[in-house]
C-alpha cells in the first residue's frame, strides 16, 4: 500500500545582501544572486552553518547560558595555523596545553589518557552539547577537527585531525551517538567520549539533523553561469559527488563490452563498495512547546553534504500534524536562521521552494 504524505521544500541559501539589486541596477546580463564568496566567506559560511544546525537541533551547550563556538583556525588563504588565534582562557590567563599526535597515534595509554582529561578540561576542553536524551561528553565532529588543530602541536590541517578522532573513534574511546557510523565523519554530526558511565548507550531514535561537509577543507570556486547552461549547476550538490557503486557499475558495463568472455572471471571478483547515501532522514518535533492535545510528528528528509556554494534543500514531510503548528515552527525556524550570528548580520535565508505536492497546493499555503 502506498502511502502519501503531505510535504513542503525549503532551501538554506546564502544572504545576498543588497548585491541582486546593484546587479539589476547596473544593466548586468549575468543572472546572479550574489557574488562570487571570497576565501574568508567560504569558510566563514561553513561556521555559520554549523550554528544553523545547532539550531535546529534544539541543543544547548554547557556549561548552560554559554553561546561559545569554535572556530576554523586556519588562515583562509593560505591554509596554516592562524597565530591570530583568540584563545578561550577561563577566568584565568593560563598556558595553552598541548598534545602531541604522534604520541597518540603510537597509542601511549598515558597520552591518550592525557588526551581525554584535555577533552573534559572546563577552561581549555571541547565544548560540549546537550539536551535531554544526549550523554555527557557530547561534541560536534567538526568543532572538534578544530580544536584539535589550536591544541595539537604537530597537527597542521584538518585532514591530519580527522586521522587522529579516526583513532580514537576506531579504538573505542569514542562513539557516535547512535552508535552506527562506521567512522568519524568530517561535519556535524554528535560523538560523545566514553566513559564508564555511557559504555552501553545507544541512542535508538533518530532525532538529529546530520551533516557531511563536502569539499571545505580548500577554497573552491563555484561553477560560473555557464555552467548552468549545460546542466550541472553548483546548486545540484547530490549530482555533483560521485557514486561509488554507478561508477563501478560503468565501469563493469565497458568492461564486458569489450571482452564477453570474461565476464565469468569478473563476477567472480566483485568488489562490495559502499554506496554513498545522498541524503538523510530525521525526526522532527512538530509541536514542542505542546500546544495541541493529540501527538504531532513529522520528518525531515536533507541533504547528506553541504558545500558552501550550493543550496542546502531540506523537505518535509508529515501525515499526521496540524499545519498551522507546524508552519509556526518553520516560521520560527526562518526567523532565527536571520538571528543565528546577531541582529546586525545575516548569513543565510530560509525560504520554501516549489514542490510537487499531491494536493492541488502546497500544505502550508
Amino acid at each position: 500500500m502506498l502511502v502519501k504524505y503531505w510535504h513542503t521544500r525549503l532551501v538554506l541559501m546564502p544572504a545576498s545582501k543588497d548585491y541582486t539589486i546593484k546587479n539589476i541596477e547596473s544593466g548586468q546580463t549575468k543572472c546572479d544572486s550574489r557574488e562570487e564568496m571570497s576565501y574568508e566567506d567560504f569558510f566563514l559560511y561553513v561556521e555559520h552553518f554549523v550554528r544553523f544546525l545547532f539550531m535546529l537541533n534544539k541543543l544547548v551547550r554547557l556549561p548552560l547560558g554559554t553561546n561559545e563556538f569554535i572556530r576554523r583556525p586556519l588562515d583562509s588563504l593560505t591554509g596554516k595555523k592562524r597565530t591570530d588565534q583568540a584563545k578561550r582562557q577561563g577566568k584565568n590567563l593560563i598556558p595553552i596545553q598541548m598534545f602531541q599526535l604522534v604520541n597518540i597515534i603510537s597509542g601511549d595509554i598515558n597520552s591518550i589518557n592525557n588526551l581525554l582529561n584535555l577533552f573534559q578540561n572546563e577552561q581549555q576542553g571541547l565544548l560540549f552539547v546537550k539536551d535531554s536524551v544526549l550523554p555527557e561528553y557530547t561534541f560536534i565532529g567538526v568543532e572538534a577537527i578544530w580544536w584539535s588543530i589550536e591544541h595539537g602541536d604537530d597537527i597542521e590541517n584538518e585532514q591530519t585531525a580527522m586521522n587522529l578522532f579516526q583513532f580514537l573513534f576506531a579504538n573505542g574511546y569514542i562513539r557516535h551517538c547512535t552508535n552506527k557510523e562506521n567512522s568519524f565523519r568530517f561535519g556535524f554530526f554528535l560523538y560523545y567520549i566514553v566513559t564508564e558511565k555511557t559504555k552501553n548507550f545507544c541512542l535508538e531514535s533518530n532525532d538529529y539533523a546530520e551533516v557531511e561537509f563536502h569539499q571545505t577543507q580548500t577554497y573552491i570556486p563555484s561553477m560560473d553561469y555557464l555552467g548552468f547552461g549545460e546542466c550541472q549547476p553548483m546548486r545540484l550538490l547530490p549530482k555533483l559527488i560521485d557514486n561509488p557503486n554507478k561508477k563501478s557499475e560503468k565501469q563493469r558495463s565497458t568492461s564486458n563490452n569489450r571482452n564477453l568472455s570474461s565476464l565469468s572471471n569478473t563476477n567472480n571478483s566483485k568488489i562490495q563498495i559502499q554506496s554513498i547515501v545522498l541524503k538523510r532522514d530525521c525526526n522532527v518535533d512538530v509541536d514542542p512547546k505542546h500546544i495541541s492535545d493529540r501527538r504531532e510528528w513529522a520528518t525531515a528528509h536533507y541533504h547528506s553534504y553541504y558545500n558552501p556554494h550550493c543550496l542546502f534543500e531540506l523537505e518535509i514531510r508529515w501525515l499526521v500534524a496540524t499545519s498551522c503548528i507546524l508552519g509556526d515552527l518553520i516560521t520560527q525556524w526562518s526567523l532565527r536562521t536571520g538571528t543565528i550570528l546577531g541582529s546586525n548580520q545575516v548569513a543565510f535565508h530560509l525560504i520554501p521552494i516549489p514542490c510537487d505536492p499531491f494536493a492541488e497546493f502546497d500544505a502550508l499555503r
